[in-house]
């Protein structure tokens, strides 16, 4: 089995931003990753209760909940989210929370909360999610499949481009590095670089809000070679 750079996973992942398409991807890896079938909880926007978006369930354990999540700050998230199923008096045995972002001092946050909500708490943050990725060839196409189609998604017109600063920021190295493991096999060395250095030079564009670069911007300016002359 060919196996995926984690980093490159890692790197993958924290640049989504959109929560539907998080979600699908971690159900179809949940889903290879722990053998289990999840079904969506719905029916709280009916009661009025906002904020408890992207939440599904184990098939045949509706009271075991998985809440994805892309915020930003995945404490906060949590234990918003604890309250709300609290305040409204949904009763539930354990949260899943499945985050693309690092959750720092996970230990501590599941104890704190737990003394507040008395309910067991799982957290599968960027870290455990990467740590998986190689598990078996399941997980492994499930995120090939996954990035070939979120790549695609990525480089549509309106999309923002943002890979970083190659000097102070290894963010390049680490998508050019994604894009050989995945694509090597089917394109030339020169393909994969070329496409990498254009979303790399549309850094900061964005044609929804008519933010392009000039041709000049874009090609790198070299100095004119001085021709000296020989004064022997």
């Amino acid at each position: 089995m060919e196996g995926v750079d984690p980093e490159a996973f890692k790197y993958a992942l924290s640049k989504v931003l959109d929560g539907n398409m998080f979600e699908e991807f971690a159900q179809n890896y949940l889903g290879k990753v722990l053998g289990y079938e999840f079904a969506p909880v719905g029916g709280f926007k009916d009661r009025g209760i906002d904020g408890l978006e992207h939440l599904f369930h184990r098939k045949g354990f509706e009271r075991s909940i998985y809440q994805i999540s892309i915020e930003q700050n995945p404490q906060i998230k949590l234990d918003s989210t604890l309250k709300k199923l609290h305040d409204n008096n949904i009763d539930f045995d354990q949260l899943y929370f499945v985050t693309n972002r690092q959750f720092p001092d996970q230990d501590i946050a599941i104890d704190k909360l737990f003394e507040k909500y008395k309910k067991p708490i799982h957290i599968y943050d960027l870290r455990w999610l990467s740590n998986q990725v190689n598990m078996s060839q399941s997980t492994v196409n499930t995120y090939r499949t996954f990035i070939d189609s979120y790549l695609h998604e990525f480089s549509k017109p309106g999309k923002s481009y943002e890979i970083g600063d190659l000097v102070n920021d290894p963010r390049l190295f680490v998508f050019l590095r994604q894009q050989w493991d995945d694509n090597h096999k089917y394109l030339q060395i020169d393909e994969i670089l070329a496409d990498t250095l254009i979303i790399y030079a549309l850094e900061g564009t964005d044609a929804d809000k008519k933010i392009f670069k000039t041709e000049e911007e874009i090609k790198p300016s070299h100095p004119t070679p001085t021709n000296h002359k020989d004064e022997s």
